[in-house]
């Protein structure tokens, strides 16, 4: 499996014909950078890393919509089984949550990132990663305990918006503080809806719910019903 993977790598940084060869593939290092910078993604107005969304530590303690990069080269696909191929799989975040074009996988960038994660690719799950969406949110989760609440909030939350009632801490000009103005924001969005449950569309669907921002999707594996209707009532929303 190693053996394969090094050969991905080899053939994902191979010129075709009659092209120049290309540089020297760029050591693991510089991949790890990429993947834990903004400068990744091609718009200077990208504020997210691959590594925000992706741990790429066992003892990650963060609550991530996405799955670990540890062993994801290894898998036969990604994106709950939709997408067959690694550097399409890149370019789903590159493109959706990241602003940018899709990443030349000749180039310096990657050829370094592809190489820094089949350097991971031994080190996690090699089988394909569960990705549930829900299609359509009919109402709010039950709300839960306010205690679990505040730990979602700051495993899965706190990073993007900062700390709840102030966004102190938030390094995301786009991110809304919790829950004030998300709560304001979907009242003016939809006035004839419950908040809570604009909310639990926004965090079940991201980007994809079309009321603005650049939040990734949280499937069920990531959070669970029980988990968001604590933060509902950590939030008393």
């Amino acid at each position: 499996m190693r053996r394969a993977l090094l050969s991905l790598a080899v053939a994902l940084a191979a010129p075709g014909c009659g092209e120049q060869p290309a540089a020297p593939v760029p050591g693991t290092e510089f991949g790890a950078e990429l993947a834990a910078s903004p400068s990744l993604s091609t718009s200077g107005f990208n504020e997210v890393a691959c590594t925000d969304c992706h741990a790429v530590r066992e003892d990650d303690p963060r609550i991530l919509p996405g799955a670990t990069l540890l062993g994801a080269a290894a898998r036969p696909s990604w994106w709950g089984g939709t997408v067959l191929d690694l550097r399409e799989a890149v370019d789903v975040c590159l493109v959706y949550f990241m602003k940018s074009q899709p990443l030349d996988p000749r180039s310096d960038e990657g050829r370094a990132l592809y190489d820094y994660l089949v350097s991971l690719a031994d080190r996690g799950p090699a089988e394909a990663q569960p990705l549930t969406v829900v299609p359509k949110v009919a109402a709010a989760p039950p709300r839960g305990d306010a205690a679990r609440g505040a730990e979602v909030h700051a495993r899965a939350c706190a990073a993007c918006h900062g700390t709840a009632g102030t966004g102190a801490g938030s390094r995301l000009a786009e991110a809304p503080m919790l829950p004030g103005q998300a709560r304001a924001e979907a009242i003016e969005a939809f006035p004839d809806v419950d908040p809570a449950v604009v909310f639990t569309e926004k965090i079940r669907h991201g980007l994809f719910f079309g009321i603005g921002g650049n939040m990734p999707l949280y499937p069920v594996e990531a959070l669970s019903d029980e988990d968001i209707g604590a933060l509902l009532a950590f939030y008393e929303m």
